[in-house]
């Protein structure tokens, strides 16, 4: 019973207060942490978003090495016909299903980019509204800036590569649509003119991929942390 009596003298408040220490002590070191995450994220989104645009660059490549296999494969099919035209038919075919699948995960990395290109540079305002000396400040907003011309330059090239080809891919999509219900020699012979114009365009829709290849690789090895021969799973971290 007297035992009682002496723990009643301590209210319950008096234990809160000695808890509260090692409380505020947890908080505050949550708080460091969280803070120090926040400041030290920024490399990695500028990183992710360099990756991101230097994969542009990447599949704007391959789609332009794909482009002139599809024209090779058509050429051959119609200004080298065989007595069989079947196995060249076949490999027309699967040429421009390359293709296609090919300018379609150019368009979608290309997408990708300019919203990951929107959200970093979004995040970077805020950085430099948190910058105090005016320097510093003014030193950073014109990198931002430059950056951000370089990748609107980028994405204008993209642009017109896209108007290039574009038109290159819906002729090949109608030739093969012709050549699917007239593979003969007198229907393969009819399609001279435009596989001749196809050869013509090949090279300028050619030259304009390969800028756009140059131009988003370029913005993104200026965006990445580490260089491009470094592995990219560092990206997991």
């Amino acid at each position: 019973m007297h035992w009682l009596i002496v723990q009643n003298r301590f209210p319950v408040t008096n234990s809160a207060l000695w808890i509260r220490p090692a409380a505020l002590i947890t908080v505050a070191v949550l708080c460091s942490a969280f803070l120090t995450s926040c400041a030290t994220q920024g490399h990695k989104r500028s990183t992710k978003t360099g990756l991101q645009l230097q994969a542009v660059g990447d599949q704007a490549a391959r789609t332009s090495l794909q482009l002139e296999q599809t024209v090779a494969a058509l050429s051959s099919l119609v200004q080298n016909p065989q007595a069989d035209l079947r196995p060249q038919y076949k490999s027309y075919d699967q040429e421009l299903s390359r293709l296609e699948s090919s300018a379609s995960r150019l368009a979608k990395a290309r997408v990708d980019s300019a919203a990951k290109m929107k959200t970093f540079l979004a995040h970077w305002d805020k950085e430099i509204a948190l910058i105090h000396n005016p320097n510093i400040r003014a030193l950073t907003q014109e990198r931002k800036e430059a950056l951000a011309q370089q990748f609107e330059a980028a994405r204008r090239s993209y642009t017109n590569a896209e108007t290039a080809l574009n038109p290159m891919l819906a002729n090949f999509q109608d030739l093969q649509r012709v050549l699917s219900v007239d593979l003969t020699p007198t229907g393969v012979a009819v399609l001279q003119n435009p596989v001749a114009k196809a050869n013509v365009e090949l090279a300028t829709t050619r030259q304009i991929l390969e800028s756009v290849a140059l131009e988003f690789r370029e913005l993104g090895s200026a965006m990445t942390a580490f260089e491009e021969s470094q592995t990219r799973t560092e990206l997991q971290e």
